[in-house]
């Protein structure tokens, strides 16, 4: 072909022949015929342009369209080449592409094509998205598609009502997430989401619909949008500028899910796609979930690093993507004990979202402020930013702001030692936990979300959600938890009364074959403590007859097979004591024993204690305690010290209960507990005695003398012996009926433990 065949201008000229060397050796080198057999006008090569643009699109040479325009004059820029022109520059110069956008809004009003008028439109807001940097402008937008949707109510094409609906829905989400029509095109863009013929089109909408979903809460909604497109989103079906940021989209999935492993996953697919296409727009966010996921490490230096590198690209992108930046590092120097060095770091994030006009991201930013003020003890402060962030929670209803909000209000009130207060957030916000199925926050703290989730089980809200969280993000926490018989145990053990044993909440069966000899020496274990208990005083318990090599042997099988029935770590040994590990593993009488330690200190203090958490905690131990230790067992002599112990130990706190109730004359509670007294000492006078001063102060001097009939007769049964006289005394004085004395003794009596 020869180029003279071009008879135009030589201004004419280079443009076609600029035009034949940027398609000659393209996939659209078929079009140069065009130009050869016609006399082809600059607005031919227009027409040629327009013809290939979307094609040339689809395909992701951004460049290639970029340089093709630019063969045309500038009088020949006509709306829809400035249209596209804005369109190759968009992933580049998203400003640029907006001001190119604009302009061919303005030339599509002059010539009334509302086809180019829509589209222009959704390619201001794609300009934001892509710039990702002040949002208020969006206010503008909004506005102005509302007033042309009012008087032009019918799209050109199915197509249009697509780009518009989703350009809509994005506009609503980053600058007015509260607006009350949001929900309303989320709807229309779910609708739509499945019949959008432009594959490339539909993964960049689900995208952004994905993270209104996140940001909703919606995390099941977001699961089957997920699995529904996640077959079709590869290589071989989306360009990579795309299929990036959704990998992107598919790491926060799995991470909001708590499936660390699969959303590592989807992060390196999409930087090893970065690196291969040399497509790197998505590489701050990527990095920035990699830096979420590297936070419940307990190694500072991995937080570091990751946070280094998301440092190391911040200036790369847009502020709004600088202030997540600076909320992450906010996170991490909250999590290294530095709420000072966090407070900074939030500023700069919390003063950037609202600067840039992105009401979600400030809420959370809020949230943060106030749990950081929490951490430094400044109360006020903290309730200040979390009252400003249900500000902005409340239009939004997200549930995942307020799951967020509610947990830090409970911190709050528990700081503050209002506990009514943190018992009334916690419930809300696990009751939004339960209905929505998270186990993750974007600010996952393990200490302080272990102690909201101990509160929680203390008082009994929404337990199987909270035990169910518990295990799957593998709490612990650094105080003991014995009190807690609803913590999700890996292994529960029952010795007072009765013996059983649950492994994850199932019973393991302690007679069955081949398992009495590791049974008996987990009781073994128990009876001298459980915890420090040498392999010697074992072995001497329950091998008496072996020794030396034999009794080891024996010991080390036994303990094995122990193992194997319970888990390895249940069952620590160091320096040669065995325990049971108490992180793992929850033993009625290390609770038992805590309780009464608790009661203990309680009435000893010189302050008063309340009546209601006194009762709460008689209560507690009684629940614990369903009989002697080991009492339905084969007794076996090294039962018998913790038995005694234990029980002694009971007896003691039941004397200082009757203290407490007789120094307010609450008499029925003192006639409870004596007889709870004598049911584990039948044979004390002591108890009798006050159980029969007791009846007969209530005026009920029959129950008083039955009461010294059965005194009578135990002691005659057991010992062949007579009550004391003081025993005797106090029975005739109840005989004679003499209830002004006897009165006065039940006062005497409340003076003296007074």
């Amino acid at each position: 072909m020869d180029n003279n065949n071009f008879q135009k201008s030589d201004k004419h000229t280079q443009a076609q022949q600029t035009l034949v060397q940027l398609l000659t050796g393209s996939d659209y080198i078929e079009n140069i015929e065009d130009l050869y057999e016609r006399s082809a006008s600059f607005e031919d090569i227009e027409s040629l342009i327009l013809k290939l643009a979307p094609s040339v699109m689809d395909a992701g040479n951004f460049p290639l369209l970029q340089n093709l325009i630019n063969t045309l004059p500038d009088e020949h820029h006509s709306p829809w080449i400035i249209y596209w022109s804005a369109t190759a520059s968009l992933p580049m110069d998203p400003h640029r592409a907006r001001q190119g956008y604009e302009a061919a809004l303005a030339g599509f009003e002059k010539t009334q094509d509302n086809n180019g008028i829509f589209i222009s439109w959704a390619g201001i807001v794609d300009s934001f998205i892509f710039a990702w940097d002040d949002f208020k402008p969006l206010d503008h937008w909004i506005k102005w598609m509302q007033k042309f949707l009012q008087k032009n109510p019918v799209f050109p094409s199915a197509e249009v009502e697509a780009r518009i609906t989703f350009a809509m829905f994005c506009s609503l989400m980053y600058r007015q997430p509260q607006h009350a029509e949001l929900a309303v095109w989320a709807q229309r863009l779910d609708r739509m989401l499945p019949h959008v013929p432009d594959k490339n089109q539909r993964l960049a909408m689900a995208t952004h619909y994905a993270l209104y979903l996140a940001w909703m809460g919606e995390f099941e909604t977001l699961t089957a949008l997920i699995e529904r497109l996640k077959p079709s989103a590869t290589p071989e079906n989306i360009q990579p500028v795309y299929l990036i940021a959704w990998f992107q989209t598919e790491a926060m999935h799995y991470w909001l899910n708590a499936d660390f492993e699969a959303s590592q996953q989807a992060v390196q697919t999409g930087l090893k796609l970065a690196d291969e296409t040399g497509v790197h727009l998505w590489d701050f966010i990527l990095q920035v979930q990699s830096a979420y996921l590297a936070m419940p490490s307990t190694d500072p230096d991995q937080w570091h690093n990751y946070l280094q590198t998301v440092r190391n690209i911040m200036d790369e992108n847009g502020r709004l993507h600088q202030a997540h930046y600076y909320y992450l590092a906010a996170l991490e120097a909250l999590l290294q004990n530095n709420p000072q060095r966090a407070l900074t770091h939030v500023e700069k994030s919390l003063q950037a979202t609202v600067t840039l006009g992105t009401p979600y991201p400030e809420a959370l930013n809020c949230i943060a402020r106030g749990r950081i003020h929490i951490q430094l003890a400044e109360y006020k402060e903290a309730e200040n930013w979390l009252s400003k962030a249900g500000t902005l929670a409340e239009p939004i209803n997200s549930h995942f702001l307020h799951f967020n909000l509610y947990l830090s209000q409970a911190e709050l009130a528990y700081a503050r030692e209002d506990n009514k207060a943190g018992v009334t957030a916690l419930k809300q916000a696990m009751a939004i936990g339960r209905q929505k199925n998270y186990f993750n926050t974007d600010w996952w703290r393990p200490q302080a979300m272990c102690s909201l989730c101990i509160r929680a089980l203390e008082n009994n809200i929404e337990v199987d959600y909270v035990q169910q969280l518990i295990k799957t993000r593998q709490l612990n926490s650094d105080s003991s938890l014995f009190h807690l018989d609803n913590w999700p145990w890996r292994v529960k053990i029952y010795s007072l009364g009765r013996f059983s044993v649950l492994l994850d909440g199932t019973a393991v069966s302690v007679n069955g074959r081949g398992q009495n000899k590791p049974i008996e020496l987990l009781k073994a274990l128990i009876a001298m403590g459980g915890r420090d208990v040498s392999e010697a005083k074992i072995s001497e318990a329950l091998w008496p007859d072996a020794e030396g090599d034999s009794a080891h042997s024996a010991y080390t099988t036994t303990l094995s097979r122990l193992r194997k029935l319970l888990g390895s770590d249940v069952l620590a040994v160091h320096d040669g004591q065995l325990s049971l590990n108490d992180h793992l593993c929850w033993l009625d009488i290390w609770a038992f024993e805590r309780s009464l330690g608790k009661l203990e200190a309680m009435l000893s203090s010189s302050d008063t204690p309340q009546r209601d958490d006194v009762e709460q905690k008689m209560q507690r131990i009684f629940n614990l305690y369903h009989g002697a230790f080991m009492d339905k067992e084969t007794q076996m002599g090294w039962m018998l010290a913790q038995k005694g112990r234990l029980q002694a130990k009971l007896l003691r706190s039941i004397k200082k209960l009757i203290s407490f109730y007789s120094r307010s004359s609450q008499c029925k509670k003192v006639i409870t507990l004596y007889e709870k007294a004598l049911e584990l000492d039948p044979l004390s006078e002591e108890y009798y005695c006050g159980l029969m001063r007791c009846h007969a102060g209530q005026g009920n001097s029959a129950e008083a003398l039955v009461v010294y009939e059965y005194c009578r007769t135990i002691l005659d049964t057991t010992f062949a012996i007579e009550p004391s006289e003081k025993t005797q005394q106090l029975y005739q004085l109840i005989k004679k009926g003499d209830q002004k004395t006897l009165r006065r003794n039940c006062e005497l009596c409340a003076q003296a433990a007074r």
